[in-house]
């Protein structure tokens, strides 16, 4: 984890993708990604185990948003 010095620590996953964010209180947003040939773009943002936004793509281009 890395510390950007305002209160926010940062977790990568093993490719070096932002993985989680942390705040000092605790709370935190965790990052999944896609797969396949999408595998850099974020596939679903949760905090808590919960989902918050979810997201598909064509070739790389967003093709649909689901905030839940």
């Amino acid at each position: 984890m890395t510390d950007d010095g305002a209160g926010l620590l940062y977790a990568y996953d093993s490719e070096g993708r932002l993985s989680k964010i942390t705040s000092l209180q605790g709370r935190s947003v965790d990052l999944r990604y896609a797969d396949g040939a999408n595998k850099d773009l974020i596939a679903s943002v949760s905090s808590a185990g919960v989902l918050l936004s979810a997201y598909t793509y064509d070739q790389g281009a967003l093709e649909k948003r689901y905030v839940c």
